[in-house]
């Protein structure tokens, strides 16, 4: 009966060893998974920090007056359009203004601006 026992104890040994290893390549796994999930979650809140920037980058950019900026600038460049009309107009009149006298000579009539 004495080989019997010492298989049995031999197969006992085995087995011994064998969950021996399981439990801890478990125990790996159990610490790369934790490591894992605090990789992840601080990922995750670097995300939602970068998402909140951006939201109150966008809530900023929204109250601001851009579009009464934009019409100031085209209601100065509509300005500055208007006033290069009347000048040219000006201009234009005062070339009009040229009387020929009865001999054929051109007097120059100027005519000063309102305001002048």
């Amino acid at each position: 009966m004495e080989p019997n026992k010492k298989s049995s104890a031999k197969c006992g040994d085995i087995l011994l060893k064998g969950s021996l290893v399981l439990c801890c390549i478990l125990m790996l796994l159990i610490v790369a998974m934790f490591f894992r999930m605090e990789s992840i979650n601080r990922k995750t809140e670097m995300n939602e920090l970068r998402i909140s920037k951006m939201e109150k980058c966008r809530e900023t950019v929204e109250s601001t007056p851009t579009a009464d900026h934009k019409n100031d600038m085209e209601s100065s460049e509509n300005a500055r359009n208007n006033l290069e009309a009347a000048v040219s107009a000006q201009s234009h009149k005062q070339r009009r203004n040229v009387a020929q006298t009865q001999n054929g000579t051109n007097n120059i009539v100027t005519t000063n601006p309102p305001g002048n």
